[in-house]
C-alpha cells in the first residue's frame, strides 16, 4: 500500500455498498481516499501510528452527493430570520419582529424561506410587513430565491419607484397607479435591492461558505453540485482549499444569463477543464424559465391566472446558440426548466447540439411535462435532474398557490418522477 494510512475507524457497522462484501467493522483513510476495508483485527494490522477512531458500533456509510445546491449565494442569503417554517401570516410577521428587536432604526432586517402559502390569499405587498419590521429597510427571500419581498425603505435605497425593464424576464410587480408593491420577481429585480444592502467583507464570505460546507458534513453530504459558479468562483475555491476549509467535493458550473454579450462566453471557454484537489468545472448552467408559483415559469398552456407564456431569455434563439457553443467546446449543460414548454425547449436545444463523447446533458427540476417529451430523455440521454424535496410546498387537497395556477389536469402529471 503506497499511499500511508492516517486514520483508521474501527467497531464501526460499515455498509460498503458492494454488494459481494456488503459489511464491515473497520476502514483505513489516508490522503482523502478510503484504502482498505476489513475487519478490525485486519484494519489494526495496517494502521501503524494512525488516528484511530472508535465508533462502538455506530454505523458508517458512504457521503451523499447532492445534484443540485446553490451552495454559495445559499451561504450568503440563507441568513436572518428562518421562516421556512413559518406556515401562516401571524408566524411570518412573529419571525420578523423577532430578527427586528433590537436593530438600530437603519438596520437591515432579513430573513429567508418565506412560504408563498404563508399569505393565506393576501397580495403580495410591503404594507403587510411595515409594521413588524418597524419601518426598517426589509428583504425577505422566497423560499424557491426566486422571488424577494422589499419593504419600502428597501425600495426608496434601492432607488426603485416604478416599473424596471429588464433583459430577462423579470418584475418589479407594481400596482395599477405603476407603483412598486415590493415584490420583485427574479434574479434582474433582485439584484437591485442586493446591491443597496450592506456588504460582506471577502474574509466574512469565506467564514460563511465554510460554515455552510460544515453543516452539509453534518447531514452526510460530502459531495455538491453547485448551482451558481462565476469565473471569480474559481479564485474563491482556490483559496478556500488552500485554506483547506474546501471541505466538501464540488462540482461548479458556470451560470450564464441572457444579458451577457455573446463575446464574454469566450472567456469562460478556456476553463472548461479548471480543477483542484476537490472541485471541477466543466459545466454551463442556464435558466430558461422561473418557478411556477409566480407564473414565471415557460408552459405549454397558460396557467390559471393567464401567466407562464413567456420565457426567462427574451431571446430564447441566444440560449439555443449558447448551449451549442459550450456543448460544442465540451462542456455538460444545465438548464433550469421548470414548465413543460421550458423543458421541451432544453430538449430541443440539447438535441441540436450534441454532446461530447461520454457527457450527458441535465435539466433541472422538471416540475411538470408534456407525455410526448417523456420519452426524450432515455431516447436522447439526457439526464432528469429533480428536485422532489420541493414536492414538501405542495398541497395533497390542491389548495396551495403551485397547485391552484396548475389546475388538476397538470396536477395530475406533475413531477412525474417514477415515470422518468
Amino acid at each position: 500500500m503506497h499511499t500511508p494510512i492516517e486514520t483508521v475507524i474501527v467497531n464501526a457497522r460499515v455498509r460498503t455498498m458492494d454488494p459481494g462484501n456488503p459489511h464491515a467493522t473497520a476502514v483505513a483513510v489516508g490522503h482523502g481516499a478510503i484504502l482498505a476495508i476489513g475487519s478490525v483485527a485486519e484494519i489494526r494490522e495496517l494502521a501503524g501510528s494512525a488516528e484511530l477512531i472508535d465508533l462502538d458500533g455506530a454505523a458508517l456509510v458512504p457521503g451523499i452527493t447532492d445534484s443540485h445546491v446553490h451552495p454559495l449565494m445559499g451561504a450568503l442569503d440563507a441568513v436572518g430570520a428562518d421562516l421556512l417554517d413559518a406556515g401562516t401570516w401571524d408566524e411570518v410577521l412573529a419571525g420578523i419582529r423577532r430578527e427586528a428587536e433590537g436593530k438600530g432604526p437603519d438596520e437591515w432586517v432579513v430573513g429567508w424561506g418565506l412560504l408563498y402559502d404563508a399569505f393565506e390569499g393576501r397580495e403580495i405587498h410591503h404594507a403587510l410587513i411595515e409594521e413588524a419590521a418597524g419601518g426598517r429597510p426589509t428583504y425577505l427571500k422566497f423560499m424557491d430565491f426566486h422571488t424577494v419581498l422589499a419593504s419600502k425603505r428597501a425600495l426608496d435605497l434601492a432607488g426603485i419607484h416604478g416599473p424596471v425593464a429588464f433583459s430577462e424576464n423579470a418584475e418589479v410587480v407594481c400596482d395599477a397607479a405603476g407603483v412598486p408593491t415590493g415584490e420583485l420577481r427574479e434574479w434582474g429585480a433582485i439584484a437591485i435591492v442586493d446591491a443597496a444592502m450592506p456588504s460582506l467583507t471577502h474574509a466574512q464570505k469565506l467564514d460563511m461558505y465554510h460554515r455552510q460546507m460544515r453543516e452539509f458534513a453534518k447531514v452526510g453530504i460530502t459531495g455538491i453540485h453547485g448551482m451558481d459558479g462565476t469565473l471569480e468562483t474559481l479564485d474563491v475555491l482556490r483559496e478556500l482549499e488552500a485554506s483547506r476549509r474546501l471541505i466538501t467535493r464540488l462540482t461548479m458550473p458556470f451560470w450564464f444569463m441572457p444579458d451577457m454579450p455573446e463575446a464574454e462566453w469566450e472567456e469562460y471557454v478556456p476553463h472548461r477543464d479548471a480543477r483542484g484537489r476537490r472541485w471541477r468545472g466543466g459545466v454551463a448552467k442556464f435558466f430558461i424559465d422561473g418557478v411556477i408559483d409566480t407564473g414565471t415559469a415557460w408552459l405549454v398552456e397558460p396557467d390559471t391566472m393567464g401567466d407562464g407564456l413567456t420565457p426567462f431569455w427574451p431571446e430564447p434563439e441566444k440560449y439555443q446558440r449558447a448551449v451549442k457553443r459550450f456543448a460544442g467546446a465540451g462542456f455538460q449543460c444545465a438548464t433550469h426548466a421548470c414548465g413543460d414548454m421550458a423543458v421541451r425547449y432544453a430538449l430541443d436545444a440539447y438535441q441540436l447540439a450534441g454532446a461530447a463523447p461520454g457527457l450527458r446533458h441535465r435539466i433541472e427540476h422538471i416540475e411538470t411535462l408534456q407525455a410526448s417529451d417523456l420519452p426524450r430523455f432515455a431516447a436522447e440521454g439526457v439526464v432528469a435532474s429533480m428536485q422532489t424535496q420541493h414536492m414538501m410546498w405542495l398541497d395533497p387537497g390542491r389548495r396551495c398557490n403551485w397547485t391552484t395556477r396548475m389546475g388538476d389536469a397538470r396536477c395530475d402529471r406533475a413531477f412525474p418522477t417514477r415515470s422518468l
